[in-house]
């Protein structure tokens, strides 16, 4: 783009749009550009320049879309590449055996009753010259597709006027695919892809099955059968700890969590939820007995699954035990506790000091150990748990003038 100033009081400067500061540009792609040109009293002009193509051939085509083959007299196949910036036409090499023509991205093949594999090719055009060619293969189809892989969905837990997404992995050599709903269902969207809507009406029953198969022009696969249950499936495993003190505090239980559930749990008597009901995570403050939890998952529609359950041991922690010396720290905190991978372990002093940390079991085996320089004031020790199997143990700090302190920690 060459400009020309007319009037002003020179000197001039020039911003142009694409953050350029020279009057004029050079070696542009195609686009809009608008530059503003300030005169030496600051007053200001604009004008607007599209450059329809650049003063170079087009890039490479990536990419050519359409099906992977054909078959042997099959007409009007499409196939298309991205539009290229800068191209204004382009050139199609059909592959040996068929018919059509196009200047456009897109082209329409007739394939001849003597049609065997071949490679399709396109080339993008201006005036300024021509790219190199892209081309990829277009098989002969000689049978008929795979059946389709595993059904992906929500397969349990399906309730009447709801809807959900249902999906497979595209299949070598398929052509497009073929859904069948469910009795007393739909498909909304998506028929003849690799991933489809499907609505349930109000008459849905407790079980149905959705299938679905692949094809080409040379026939359809068997069809993948997918059993879909009014009933949720009965939760995973309840993650916990198995073994707690009488009358633990806090105490995390969880199941893996499905979006569409909601989850009711049931605690042994002398045990209290006291918070997460409803949902896969719940914490307890536990009794003075052993027992079993529960957990059973729960759709809208009111259809429940079996319970998954859990015994959990009450046991002594008198045993084993460290002792407590009379002479306490500062302060000694545990965050979080119950903790999984890693605890921060708050320690305040009131002068500097070493500190060594045990870490028991509730037997009092020492399991894990560290030494710490302590500054005066509070300190926070991160500390790896990953080692650590579930359970109840015991943190002991000790300064390194004898004063200890110990605090109860669960670990995940």
């Amino acid at each position: 783009i060459n400009t020309t100033v007319n009037n002003g009081a020179a000197p001039y400067s020039f911003q142009w749009s694409n953050g350029a500061t020279t009057e004029d540009l050079n070696n542009l792609a195609p686009g809009n550009f608008t530059i503003t040109v300030t005169d030496n009293n600051g007053c200001t002009n604009a004008n607007s320049f599209t450059v329809t193509h650049s003063n170079s051939a087009p890039v490479v085509p990536t990419l050519i879309t359409g099906p992977s083959g054909a078959c042997r007299n099959q007409t009007n196949v499409l196939f298309s590449t991205p539009l290229i910036q800068g191209a204004t036409s382009y050139v199609w090499t059909k592959p040996s055996g068929t018919t059509g023509s196009s200047t456009t991205n897109s082209i329409s093949l007739n394939f001849s009753n003597s049609y065997n594999t071949g490679n399709l090719c396109v080339k993008s055009a201006n005036a300024c010259g021509m790219s190199q060619s892209y081309c990829r293969s277009v098989v002969r189809y000689t049978n008929a597709p795979a059946q389709p892989g595993t059904i992906t969905g929500l397969k349990q837990g399906v309730c009447p006027n709801s809807i959900h997404t249902y999906s497979i992995a595209t299949v070598n050599n398929a052509t497009g695919y073929t859904w069948t709903a469910p009795t007393n269902a739909s498909i909304v969207s998506g028929q003849g892809t690799t991933q489809v809507t499907v609505s349930y009406g109000p008459n849905f029953g407790t079980t149905g099955t959705l299938s679905v198969r692949s094809f080409n022009c040379i026939g359809n696969s068997s069809n993948r059968n997918q059993t879909i249950q009014r009933t949720p499936t009965t939760p995973s495993t309840i993650a916990s700890v198995n073994q707690v003190c009488p009358n633990a505090q806090g105490v995390t239980f969880s199941v893996t969590n499905v979006p569409e559930y909601s989850y009711n749990w049931v605690v042994p008597p002398g045990c209290t939820i006291i918070s997460g009901q409803g949902t896969n995570s719940v914490v307890v403050n536990w009794g003075s007995g052993s027992g079993t939890i529960a957990v059973q998952s729960i759709v809208s529609c009111g259809s429940v699954s079996p319970y998954r359950s859990k015994n959990i041991s009450v046991i002594s922690c008198s045993s084993g035990l460290p002792v407590i010396s009379p002479f306490d720290l500062e302060h000694l905190d545990l965050f979080p506790n119950p903790a999984s991978q890693q605890v921060t372990i708050s320690i305040g002093v009131m002068e500097e000091t070493s500190c060594k940390i045990d870490i028991l079991d509730i037997q009092g085996k020492l399991v894990l150990q560290k030494v710490e320089s302590l500054i005066k004031g509070t300190n926070d020790i991160l500390i790896d748990l990953n080692s650590l199997t579930p359970g109840m143990y015991w943190v002991k700090a000790m300064q390194s003038d004898g004063t200890t302190y110990t605090k109860k920690m669960i670990k995940e």
